[in-house]
């Protein structure tokens, strides 16, 4: 993310079971009413359908014949949901249409405040739960905005904590100076005087399968590249191993099915911006990344319409900057730079295991404009799309992407209410939702824009679904 943010949860599938004639139910979620950054949440009701005959959006009543259960190619672990995201576990399916439904935002459950967070807080990493102390911890970059411009030199790491994921407190750590004074909920990692951008840090996970209490905290360090670091408090870190090769985004979590773990990073492809992986047995020695997903051909059409129609709706918020449309005949000009637009890029991947499958989060990136005047860089849009796949090496060829590649997560509108409403242009997916019960809490960072617009100020938020 370039810009100020907020973070959301959602839900997915509720509850399965066999009945005596050998229909196989299964539930969606209802929605959660409870919001942490910012909240989606789907929402299902816990109600089953009347007819089989019926298509039914938000209920699927499966028949699964005996014959099916006896097959020994098919293996239904007891206890595991099916999630029929596809036809792998069903024979025959009559009058019914899968259908994707886009969760129901909650708003921002964690804002800047104060001049320590400035005016954006970020984070890629959904809230920890540590057991030994009941408490969440949310590890977060804030960005201090003074005089029209980040205050480079108290861009940091910050911790709060909470009881419930929706309310937070910011303790007071008492370790770094921010105009004068320590009283503030900041930490260095490794080294006091490591700077931005070297010193960020928003992959943060809690391991409980740890054996050594001083690596039970896990992070990837950095910016540009990613260093793996682990603490005993979430305070106090240490370096290991050599540095993860990457661009600016990264997710990191523990693999509980493959018992690994698994960051996803950014690289380039013929594409743009692209989700490569790479895997861990011990945290410390990672296997050299490799592509994971990218955007396709499809994705190049389909975003031309994307950014058409977001152009033509007033209720949507524009970028800053737009190239007119290339399908007009309109070439960049001559002599300038000009990094490519109107086009689909993975801006970054979110995926984790779930009832014997892998979700992906993938976070599609609409570049419209050049970020001018610097032309360094562009502006556009994004959403969250929804997929997911079987294959445990996570590889490109092997993904499943979901609801016609619509939004799973999409921008919020303007004509629906001004404040609070962090996430007009730019969403990122967490490394994996929350599991609350029978939900999945999904938060997500939302921001206003990517770059500062010169002497505008941003803001960026947490938000939940």
């Amino acid at each position: 993310m370039d810009s100020s943010t907020g973070v959301g949860t959602q839900e997915v599938f509720k509850d399965q079971r066999l009945r005596k004639d050998n229909s196989y139910i299964m539930t969606p979620r209802t929605n959660s009413n409870r919001n942490v950054t910012r909240v989606y949440r789907h929402g299902f009701p816990k109600r089953l359908a009347r007819s089989l005959a019926a298509p039914c959006a938000v209920l699927f009543v499966l028949g699964l014949t005996a014959a099916l259960w006896a097959d020994e190619s098919i293996k239904l672990q007891p206890g595991r949901k099916q999630l029929v995201l596809d036809n792998h576990a069903i024979q025959t399916m009559t009058g019914l249409r899968r259908t994707m439904h886009e969760p129901e935002k909650k708003g921002a459950v964690f804002q800047p405040k104060g001049t320590t967070d400035g005016i954006r807080v970020q984070t890629s990493s959904a809230p920890v739960w540590v057991p030994g102390e009941d408490v969440y911890k949310l590890f977060y970059m804030a960005f201090p905005y003074r005089n029209s411009d980040w205050v480079v030199n108290e861009i940091g790491c910050a911790q709060a904590v909470s009881k419930d994921g929706l309310h937070w407190h910011r303790p007071a750590l008492n370790l770094v100076d921010i105009r004068a004074s320590r009283k503030n909920n900041r930490f260095f990692v490794v080294d006091p005087m490591t700077r931005w951008t070297s010193n960020s840090m928003m992959d943060v996970i809690f391991d409980m399968h740890e054996p050594e209490p001083n690596r039970r905290y896990k992070g990837l360090l950095g910016a540009q590249n990613r260093v793996p670091v682990v603490s005993a408090d979430g305070i106090r870190w240490n370096k290991l191993g050599a540095k993860i090769q990457s661009s600016d985004t990264s997710k990191l979590i523990y693999d509980e099915v493959g018992e690994r773990y698994i960051a996803t990073v950014k690289h380039g492809t013929k594409y743009g911006r692209s989700a490569f992986v790479t895997f861990s047995r011990d945290f410390e020695h990672w296997t050299a990344p490799r592509l994971s997903f990218h955007t396709d051909d499809r994705d190049q059409v389909l975003a031309k319409e994307r950014i058409r129609q977001r152009l033509a709706d007033s209720g949507m918020q524009d970028p800053l900057f737009n190239d007119p449309d290339p399908d007009t005949g309109w070439e960049p000009p001559k002599g300038q730079r000009h990094i490519p637009t109107w086009r689909a890029e993975a801006y970054q991947l979110s995926l984790f295991p779930y009832e014997g499958v892998y979700i992906g989060l993938p976070m599609i990136y609409h570049p419209t404009g050049q970020a001018l005047p610097a032309r360094n860089n562009t502006v556009g849009f994004q959403d969250i799309q929804l997929m997911f796949s079987r294959d445990p090496e996570l590889r490109q060829q092997n993904w499943v992407r979901l609801g016609d590649r619509k939004p799973f997560i999409e921008t919020s509108r303007l004509d629906k209410g001004l404040v609070g409403n962090y996430d007009r242009l730019q969403i990122a997916p967490p490394n994996r939702p929350l599991v609350m019960g029978n939900e999945l809490w999904f938060y997500y960072t939302g921001a206003k824009g990517r770059t500062p617009p010169y002497s505008l100020t941003e803001e960026c938020a947490i938000s939940r679904i």
